[in-house]
């Protein structure tokens, strides 16, 4: 069904408002026989309702609801029925207030004999038991170690949930743990959940071999070019020990505004350049958001910041975008494969993600670039292309482009993988110091940064991006 929803978008899309009016849909949809054959209408008196090309969104999301709500709640209907054939109406009587807590919500004392319980091993290697054995006794040694936080972490990172089962009547996830050869290429996995991404038309992960290339100012950029071309923009910082985008937007941690609130859906992103009369078009969604100080350092082991970056992936309520920008950490490290693996997780991840890579004229950041373009061909992460930035320095007088370092790496490394080489950017005064202030703390700073001399240049970069989904 959501397959062939996609499609209906994606050829209304590309043959315009005739091929839907051809279809002849209306707001209502006929169910299968085995689901009694019945037609329900999507809104009111919508057997009579054309679907049309400015309402065909509207249609396909009531469409998905009907199926994904309504339908389900008749089965569910159906099994509670059921239920209540076979079992005695009284046979909860029995159960304490504490019994139900711990059958729906499990227990939070992850104590390792609890985890050796519940955990399971598949055995995908071609070892020998002995070595299996050897295998389970270290993984547990190294576990025995893991404080109390940390071996919750871990289970959130590994189940989804923060929690184990109670008993084995419990409805907590089991982990499982695959054991593959030394030499396999298979990155490791976790359990996630897609919920906040359905929405998101595209998503673009920006990449860098290494720290203080430009990157989370490529990705600003980017955003901001994308935001201007009149399309809806979340803006994700997956960096959690240097989280800088916040910083960049002007964000005021003390504002209502500014204020990250939980919902059943997920955490709410701010908005960023909404008004009173107007919803915003641009999210925003930060490690640092979430502090009680922006200045506080996040000194966390790896299992927690990788438990957090799966949520600020899939648990944050973006709705509906055309594009989201992911900026990352530097390098390639366990940040980095949590991302690939929960991103590629979504079905229709090879139709709607892709990567850019950032680097700088110098010698130094086009070697640790080839790492970050091994990265991305062992992934089988597809690269738009590469961006060189810091290409020359802007003067704020004459507005004439000094180079500063080596010229022409970049391009060379784009055309040695085969890469497409989307430009150049230059370090750009007026940019830098509209950025240093934050953009919303800058009078018309929007249109500031737009009138410099590196957003101009960016707009043929985007061109670049946009022409590849053409």
């Amino acid at each position: 069904m959501y397959e062939n929803l996609r499609r209906t978008a994606f050829d209304a899309e590309k043959n315009g408002a005739k091929y839907i009016d051809d279809l002849h849909l209306a707001f209502s949809m006929t169910v299968t026989e085995k689901e009694g054959g019945e037609t329900y209408d999507l809104i009111r008196d919508g057997s009579s309702k054309d679907v049309t090309y400015s309402n065909l969104y509207e249609f396909i999301k009531r469409y998905a609801e009907f199926r994904m709500v309504h339908l389900v709640e008749q089965s569910l209907q159906h099994l509670r029925l059921g239920v209540f054939d076979v079992l005695p109406s009284n046979s909860l009587d029995y159960l304490s207030p504490e019994d139900f807590r711990l059958l729906l919500n499990g227990t939070s004392n992850i104590n390792v004999t609890t985890l050796m319980t519940y955990t399971t091993f598949n055995d995908e290697s071609g070892e020998t038991s002995e070595r299996i054995n050897q295998f389970k006794k270290w993984f547990w040694s190294v576990l025995e170690k893991f404080n109390s936080v940390e071996r919750q972490d871990l289970i959130y990172f590994w189940t989804g949930s923060p929690a184990l089962p109670a008993s084995e009547a419990g409805f907590q996830p089991q982990p499982s743990v695959t054991i593959r050869p030394a030499d396999d290429q298979h990155l490791p996995t976790a359990n996630t959940y897609m919920t906040g991404l359905d929405n998101i038309k595209r998503i673009i992960v920006v990449l860098s071999g290494k720290g203080g290339v430009g990157k989370s100012t490529v990705a600003t950029e980017l955003a901001l070019s994308l935001y201007t071309n009149g399309n809806n923009v979340g803006l994700l910082d997956v960096d959690l020990c240097g989280p800088s985008i916040p910083r960049m937007f002007g964000v005021d941690k003390n504002s209502k505004s500014s204020t990250v609130y939980e919902t059943p859906e997920g955490m709410t992103p701010i908005e960023i350049f909404s008004s009173a009369n107007e919803k915003s078009k641009f999210k925003l969604m930060s490690m640092a958001l979430l502090l009680d100080d922006i200045n506080d350092a996040i000194i966390w082991r790896g299992p927690r910041k990788m438990a957090m970056i799966q949520r600020l992936l899939t648990g944050v309520k973006w709705g509906e975008l055309d594009y989201l920008i992911i900026d990352t950490p530097p390098g390639t490290s366990d940040e980095h494969i949590t991302v690939m693996n929960v991103l590629k997780q979504h079905e229709h991840a090879k139709d709607f993600l892709r990567t850019i890579l950032v680097t700088t004229p110098q010698m130094l950041s086009i070697n640790d670039v080839r790492r970050e373009i091994t990265f991305c061909q062992k992934t089988s992460f597809h690269i738009i292309g590469l961006i060189e930035n810091m290409s020359g320095y802007v003067c704020p007088h004459c507005s004439e482009c000094t180079n500063i370092f080596a010229q022409g790496g970049g391009h060379l490394l784009a055309e040695q993988y085969s890469i497409p080489f989307l430009g150049q950017l230059p370090i750009d005064h007026e940019l830098n110091k509209i950025l240093d202030q934050g953009i919303q703390q800058v009078e018309n700073g929007l249109q500031k940064i737009n009138e410099t001399e590196a957003m101009k240049l960016f707009k043929n970069i985007l061109n670049e991006i946009l022409d590849h989904w053409q």
